[in-house]
């Protein structure tokens, strides 16, 4: 899960960052628990930016807005608490599927509407591209999921 803001990559990590950093500011790692961070994340975010009627929080009446993660994983084990094993141990790798407003956008942690191998390569595509404008050489050192001297 990435929002491209801020270098937010990951809002799993960054429920954990929160409660990192108000722990230390207080120098109380209870601060704040894991149901507030995660209520920060959702309804408390929604109302941020103004949307508080109709985000954050599933209702009747409310975009159906939905995150659902896999807990089967290894690293998720033993789920005792879910808020806490979300909050916790949770990244956005395991998360199966996204309803945005009622759509599908996510299924089985691929993008639903998205050629992600399109994307992948029209991205190279791209950076390689302004590389040559700028006379930077394009010679990839480390080819990572194409063949080895392959430059688009």
């Amino acid at each position: 899960m990435g929002m491209g803001i801020d270098q937010m990559y990951d809002l799993f990590v960054e429920m954990r960052q929160e409660i990192l950093m108000q722990g230390l500011h207080h120098s109380n790692p209870g601060v704040v628990l894991p149901g507030t961070s995660l209520e920060m994340a959702t309804a408390r975010g929604a109302a941020a930016l103004g949307l508080g009627g109709e985000l954050g929080r599933i209702a009747v009446g409310r975009r159906a807005d939905l995150v659902c993660v896999d807990v089967s994983a290894p690293h998720l084990q033993p789920v005792l608490d879910p808020v806490w094993t979300l909050v916790h141990r949770v990244h956005g790798h395991d998360v199966a599927h996204v309803v945005v407003d009622g759509d599908v956008v996510v299924e089985n942690g691929k993008l639903a509407r998205v050629d992600e191998e399109a994307l992948v390569e029209e991205a190279r595509s791209v950076a390689t591209s302004y590389m040559r404008r700028a006379g930077v050489s394009v010679e990839r050192v480390w080819s990572v999921g194409t063949p080895t001297g392959v430059v688009s």
